[in-house]
């Protein structure tokens, strides 16, 4: 059995808490699984920061009671241990002004220092997420770095000012030259970074196929608070955020009012874009007889209510972000073995055979009305099949594989180096030598 070094993987988002999964849980989760007994898995979640008190009160208050009740983090066999940073700033806004990174990196050190001690962590892969980490990188000793990006975080979606672009893209583009590996969700991300790396490698987003096929079982409930809504229903799973295309939705409910269009997950808007929320096509689908917005539900209860829909859609915009984009959905879709109708995205053409692609509002409703008499692009166990092939622990097979490989390459060139903070090796120190803030 192959053993591994410690892995350290910061996370933007919350590990729980915020009525969503996300691609990076999926990831953390599954390599904790398949390095169980191997290695171990240092989870930094999105840290606390002043400024984020008043959004994450449940998430501090759990935290601190963590905290408060064991005193420190435990050590233990199971992956992945928690950790949640604490920060003076956001970090967002290091995309605005640089001072605030030092503090912050200063903080990390101190924080790293003491768990890396008590855990007798030497020099572990350390895997990151987004663009801003790089600078956190720099007080994080590691034998390997690895920068899993997911999507295209330079574009105008993504962004709140010029600014904040300049400042990314130097980030990110720092960022993908200090890697020894960078993971891509989309072949679109992988030819927006290749100028910048030679180490890439296309890691997809998966499924938890096991249980989204739970849609399929006869014995599967329908949920309760879908029973008073009839058929036909088109249903959507997934964050009701800006990538949606609310007027493709308007556009589908005027069409056809018998249908019933059913809308499960939270809505979220960053604070650049409130607006949509209020936007008056938004207001018209909340006013519409046939539209229902069901809110947030727990993940493990997402088959059930993929079981009630007749057909699954990806209304997304078809914008700079979601064009190189991968979403999940897709993915959970096929494994629940419904029809799935799709807006024009580029990585859907991988599934042109299972799935239908639509080029303009009328299409897309004529793709739904096709699945809906029968005549769907392919049977539920043809979709599930094809989910088969692309599931979480596959991936993180292939992203194990790829690692693998890397350490072995600098096993032949100073194996188990510390980094200075420029990026470049180093000798090896002991934990009281951690870097402490030098923003490059």
């Amino acid at each position: 059995m192959t053993t591994y070094p410690d892995f350290v993987i910061f996370m933007t988002l919350p590990w729980q808490g915020e009525g969503y999964e996300h691609t990076q849980r999926f990831v953390v989760s599954e390599l904790a699984r398949q390095l169980q007994g191997r290695s171990r898995l240092i989870c930094l979640e999105q840290p606390i920061s002043l400024i984020s008190t008043t959004k994450h009160g449940a998430r501090i208050k759990r935290v601190l009671g963590q905290v408060f009740k064991n005193n420190s983090l435990k050590v233990g066999s199971q992956n992945p241990l928690i950790f949640p940073p604490f920060f003076v700033f956001h970090p967002h806004l290091t995309e605005r002004l640089r001072f605030p990174v030092q503090l912050n990196q200063w903080l990390l050190s101190l924080q790293l220092r003491a768990t890396f001690k008590k855990l007798q962590v030497e020099a572990p892969v350390l895997w990151l997420f987004y663009p801003w980490q790089v600078d956190y990188a720099q007080v994080i000793p590691r034998q390997l770095l690895i920068y899993h990006c997911c999507d295209d975080y330079l574009t105008p979606f993504s962004l709140d000012s010029r600014l904040g672009l300049r400042r990314r893209q130097e980030q990110e583009q720092r960022l993908l030259q200090q890697a020894d590996l960078v993971f891509v969700a989309s072949p679109g991300v992988k030819t927006l970074k290749e100028a910048f790396s030679s180490k890439i490698h296309l890691l997809p987003n998966g499924v938890d196929h096991s249980l989204f096929s739970l849609a399929r079982h006869p014995q599967t409930p329908v949920p309760k608070d879908l029973e008073a809504i009839k058929g036909p229903r088109i249903g959507y799973l997934g964050t009701l955020s800006e990538r949606v295309d609310y007027h493709l939705l308007h556009h589908i409910a005027c069409a056809k009012p018998e249908w019933s269009l059913v809308l499960v997950g939270p809505f979220y808007a960053p604070a650049r874009g409130r607006n949509f929320l209020s936007s008056p096509v938004v207001q018209g689908l909340k006013e519409r007889d046939n539209v229902h917005f069901i809110g947030a539900r727990p993940y493990q209860t997402l088959p059930q209510y993929l079981k009630s829909f007749d057909v699954a859609i990806v209304p997304y915009q078809l914008n700079d972000f979601n064009m190189s984009s991968c979403p999940l959905k897709l993915f959970e879709y096929m494994a629940s073995g419904k029809p799935v109708v799709t807006t024009d995205l580029p990585v859907a053409h991988q599934f042109a055979h299972v799935v239908a692609i639509a080029k303009n509002y009328d299409h897309f409703v004529e793709l739904i009305g096709d699945s809906l008499s029968g005549h769907p692009p392919a049977s539920g166990e043809e979709l599930a099949t094809v989910s088969r092939n692309h599931t979480w622990e596959k991936r993180i097979e292939d992203a194990l594989a790829f690692i693998t490989a890397a350490l072995s390459e600098r096993r032949g060139d100073g194996h188990g180096t510390w980094r200075n903070l420029d990026g470049n090796q180093g000798q090896k120190r002991p934990l009281s030598s951690f870097a402490r803030g030098k923003v490059v």
